[in-house]
Formats: structure tokens, C-alpha cells, sequence
């Protein structure tokens, strides 16, 4: 059962459901070194740590370790805001592409439109060429790609997306997109990943020595406010 002094206890080591104290434990705690569900202090550690230095699953203060998500000037976490180190690997934005056509279906008019991946090489005439399976196309650019048709090519873009369309008995290009590179498949990713991965465990057991156990002990231990 529970009594007055474990729902609320105020003292220099206080412990209670909502303790508030120079040492405070409790599932609300309030103090200069808290311990709780809800921790706030400026050393602060438990599932929701708020404080000058906090330590949870969530945390927020000037120095922040979050192993879920962390919010501070200096820290680290799974995700964070701020000078955080992220330590969940990012494999980045999935995009959706339209599904490149075959070119000898548009060069031979069984198709009207379609799209096509390309490699775009820069020309003798200040334009540039279409390259399909290392192939130089017949394909003409329309007059106002030509700026980003030339931004792609000093920036080595491939592979190209083109749409192409039949004008006049000719394939032209309206439309042109580059396709980013999958972020996965750079081998330092794996190696930045591999260390992120690492890291985070060293994160998740600094956060149950430091938070998670004394707190499971403090709530649910042999003479736990909770029991």
C-alpha cells in the first residue's frame, strides 16, 4: 500500500512517486541529481531526463546522451537536434523513378514516349550527347534543357533519367532528371554505419548502468516505492 511519504516526499534525499530533493528518486523527480520516469535536475537520468546533464531513452540539456532521441547544445543519441551525434545509421530519402524504357522501342516507334537512362557526354558543338549502353543515341536536346544538360555533365551526374518524345519524325528530350546515388552504396557508409552501430550499444549500455537499472531497482526493487 501505498503511503503519504512514497506518493510525495521533499527532503535533501527524497524518494516518492513525485520526489523533489537535493537527491530525488521517484517516477516524477525534481532535484540537483534526479532519478525517474520523469527526470528533471541538473544532473538529470531516466526514461525522460531533462537537465544541465541528462541521460535516458529521451533526453534534453546541455549535455545529452539519448539513446531513442536526444535534444541538446553537446550530445549524442539515436536521433537528435542539435550538436548531436546521430548514431542510427541514415540510408537516406527512397525515391520513386519511373521505369526506364527500352530505346530501340522508341527509336522504332512502338512507343510514343518513354523514359530513358542515359549518360550525358559533352559534345564538339557546346551540347551535349546521349549515351545509351554505351552507345552515342540520336536524341536532340530541347533548347531549354540546355543549361541543366551542361550542370549535369560538370557535375558528372550518372546515371540520367530523359524523357524523350517523337517531334517531327525526330526523338527529342523534354525532360531531364539525375538520379541520386543510394547513399548505401558507397562502401564508407558501411564503414561509418558499422561505427555508428557500435557506438550505439556502448550508448544503450551506458544508459542502463547509468539510468535504466538504478531506476528498475528504485521503483520495483526489494523495498521499491512501487511494490
Amino acid at each position: 500500500m501505498l503511503t503519504m511519504t512514497k506518493l510525495f516526499d521533499v527532503g535533501q534525499q527524497a524518494e516518492g512517486i513525485i520526489a523533489v530533493g537535493q537527491l530525488a528518486t521517484g517516477v516524477v523527480a525534481i532535484g540537483q541529481v534526479a532519478t525517474g520516469v520523469i527526470a528533471i535536475g541538473q544532473v538529470a537520468r531516466g526514461v525522460i531526463a531533462i537537465g544541465m546533464g541528462a541521460i535516458g531513452l529521451v533526453s534534453i540539456g546541455m549535455g545529452s546522451a539519448g539513446l531513442f532521441y536526444s535534444v541538446g547544445l553537446l550530445g549524442v543519441g539515436g536521433r537528435g537536434l542539435g550538436i548531436i551525434l546521430p548514431l542510427v545509421p541514415l540510408f537516406g530519402r527512397r525515391y520513386d523513378f519511373p521505369d526506364p524504357t527500352r530505346f530501340e522501342e522508341l527509336e522504332t516507334g512502338r512507343r510514343d514516349e518513354g523514359w530513358l537512362e542515359v549518360e550525358l557526354r559533352p559534345a564538339h558543338d557546346h551540347t551535349v550527347e546521349f549515351y545509351v549502353d554505351d552507345r552515342a543515341r540520336e536524341l536532340r536536346l530541347d533548347a531549354g534543357l540546355r543549361q541543366s544538360a551542361y550542370q549535369l555533365v560538370s557535375k558528372h551526374c550518372r546515371p540520367v533519367l530523359a524523357h524523350v518524345i517523337h517531334v517531327g519524325g525526330r526523338l527529342v528530350c523534354d525532360r531531364i532528371m539525375a538520379k541520386p546515388i543510394p547513399r548505401h552504396s558507397s562502401p564508407r557508409f558501411w564503414v561509418k554505419a558499422a561505427a555508428q552501430v557500435v557506438a550505439l550499444f556502448g550508448l544503450s549500455a551506458a544508459v542502463w548502468l547509468v539510468a535504466g537499472r538504478p531506476l528498475l531497482v528504485a521503483l520495483f526493487g526489494t523495498d521499491g516505492l512501487l511494490r
